[in-house]
């Protein structure tokens, strides 16, 4: 089963930006799968790969 997608893009080794997006579909939104994956994300970023900004997307409810 597919709940959604989260990833990293647009990414600056340099300069230690990225930008992080996270899609939910619309039957498995409000349940925390957004909160959750955005943990993960930010975790393995900051930690792993020593990035220090972030840059979100647009919104869209």
């Amino acid at each position: 089963m597919v709940v959604g997608a989260v990833g990293s893009h647009r990414t600056g080794r340099r300069t230690g930006w990225f930008e992080l997006d996270i899609t939910i579909g619309a039957d498995h939104r409000r349940k925390g799968y957004a909160a959750e994956a955005a943990v993960v994300l930010l975790r393995f970023m900051f930690a792993e790969r020593r990035y220090h900004k972030m840059s979100g997307g647009d919104l869209d409810p």
